[in-house]
């Protein structure tokens, strides 16, 4: 079984519409919070893990020696500190998250922005900042590209966004390889705990942290996905379903409901002995990205035998919901890498 959340109030609205080597110059910012209005718990259900007969084992990702150069910003004060990194040639951009209390060998979210934001925006869109203040979790934010070409998640050439499908892997992916030499790095500068790394996101984002924990099931716990989904249309803007019912089962019986079998999106699915866990929440209300896709993931990754989280809601539009971390934190925390 999943879980069914019912959410109120809605934060950010999407617009929509550029081998790994880390250098850094650090800066401080002062830091600010936000207060936003949560939702009220309902009790739910959630699915369990289990190893699916025939599952292929976990592919390990490594950085080769040498291709990484570089360090994150030492332990500081609560804020946020923006630091500048060159990936594979490719000058990058994250944000580092301190809480007031950093704990000892602390979680790690990496926190994704949707289309055209910024790498502070990840951590409002996914209310990352206050899983980190409430639990000493570390964040850590990624600002994506300005793309010299469109993607099938309805992006015009020029636009800001993360690469996913179909440049899947680390060899071809610049973006991955940056979560990749981030996650090695907090390791190393932090003590982060390699069995309680996460990724969240937003739209975009949301799609590009299910990608990374899939792609580097290794290394990530679990993801939580904020109007996101599995899009097996041609694009995502092929369907837009917007229905009424806070259950896929009774969303599928209400009109318009999408039918698509094509390539899976944002990466093809497989049926790993690593299986990151889902927390899932969607609008059902959303005409940008419709919650058909993310009725998709769920039933697709329970098939695979991932432990999954669905929040779906009827209140807001193409919006991330208030305290979305902290929320998604009360299942991920629950389910460390094995």
């Amino acid at each position: 079984m999943i879980e069914l959340v019912l959410m109120k109030r809605l934060l950010r609205v999407r617009s929509r519409g550029p081998g790994v080597v880390l250098s850094l110059l650090v800066v401080a910012t002062s830091c600010c919070k936000r207060d936003n209005a949560g939702p009220r718990d309902v009790p739910a259900t959630e699915s369990t893990s289990t190893t699916e007969p025939g599952a292929e084992p976990t592919p390990t990702s490594e950085i080769p020696p040498g291709l990484v150069q570089g360090r994150l910003p030492p332990k500081a004060p609560t804020g946020f500190y923006p630091a500048k990194l060159t990936v594979g040639g490719v000058s990058r951009d994250v944000t580092v998250y301190f809480p007031p209390k950093l704990a000892p060998n602390p979680p790690l979210i990496l926190a994704f922005h949707g289309t055209g934001g910024t790498a502070e925006d990840g951590v409002w869109d996914t209310a990352a900042n206050e899983t980190a203040d409430a639990q000493g979790v570390l964040v850590i934010s990624l600002q994506a590209r300005r793309m010299p070409q469109g993607d099938w998640d309805n992006h015009e050439p020029g636009q800001v966004y993360f690469e996913t499908y179909p440049h899947t892997t680390i060899d071809n992916n610049n973006d991955l390889q940056l979560v990749l030499a981030t996650i090695v790095e907090a390791e190393r500068a932090y003590g982060v705990d390699p069995k309680r790394i996460y990724t969240a996101g937003f739209s975009n984002g949301a799609f590009f942290a299910q990608f990374a924990a899939m792609a580097l099931a290794d290394r990530i716990a679990g993801f939580a996905s904020s109007a996101g989904g599995l899009v097996r249309c041609p694009q995502t803007g092929s369907c837009s379903f917007v229905g009424q019912a806070t259950d896929c089962g009774a969303l599928a019986g209400e009109s318009g409901w999408c039918s698509c079998s094509g390539a899976e999106k944002p990466v093809p699915l497989r049926n790993l002995t690593q299986k990151p866990a889902a927390y899932i929440a969607h609008s059902v209300r959303d005409g940008t990205v419709s919650s058909y896709y993310s009725c998709a993931l769920s039933e697709r990754l329970q098939s695979l035998g991932h432990p999954v989280s669905l929040a779906l809601r009827t209140t807001g539009e193409h919006e991330s919901p208030p305290h979305f971390m902290p929320e998604a934190w009360k299942f991920l925390s629950r389910h460390p890498l094995k």
